[in-house]
């Protein structure tokens, strides 16, 4: 299954989501799921290719400010966030199905979890929960890590 690519410009804040601020470790886009490096104290782009500290998504980017290294945005850590018009029009989530960290080494990116790419992460890869699409285009943020690799 394709990785859900959206628009900087369309994901929106909805609802009762929890936010919290962000200093990026690298340039970031909107929508994309990142992870909190402890040897700087920066996000960056979220991989369930490489090892489990990168794989344990602590948000989904809200707004990424200039999105540049060292500059600061906020990601939603909890709730819902609207993905945007162009996720709904291209068919990119499906409502009731759970929301993945894709396996795109160190992009960020994400995808649903349907019937056709239940198996879509590889042996060694790290399985991350983000969510659950309520919606074609509304994700209810609910990240949890399952700390073993997939075999």
């Amino acid at each position: 299954m394709a990785s859900i690519t959206l628009t900087d410009s369309q994901v929106a804040l909805t609802g009762t989501a929890r936010v919290s601020a962000a200093q990026w470790g690298h340039t970031v886009t909107n929508g994309s799921a990142v992870y909190l490096k402890s040897s700087d104290g920066r996000y960056w782009m979220a991989d369930a290719t490489t090892n489990i500290a990168e794989a344990n998504v602590r948000g989904i980017v809200l707004d990424k400010g200039t999105g540049g290294a060292g500059n600061w945005g906020t990601v939603v850590t909890s709730g819902p966030i609207d993905l945007g018009a162009q996720c709904a029009t291209n068919a990119l989530m499906v409502a009731d199905y759970s929301v993945l960290l894709a396996a795109s080494a160190g992009a960020g990116e994400i995808m649903s979890e349907t019937d056709a790419n239940v198996n879509a992460l590889a042996a060694g890869e790290f399985h991350c929960h983000i969510g659950v699409a309520r919606t074609n285009r509304i994700l209810e943020v609910a990240i949890k890590l399952h700390t073993t690799a997939v075999l």
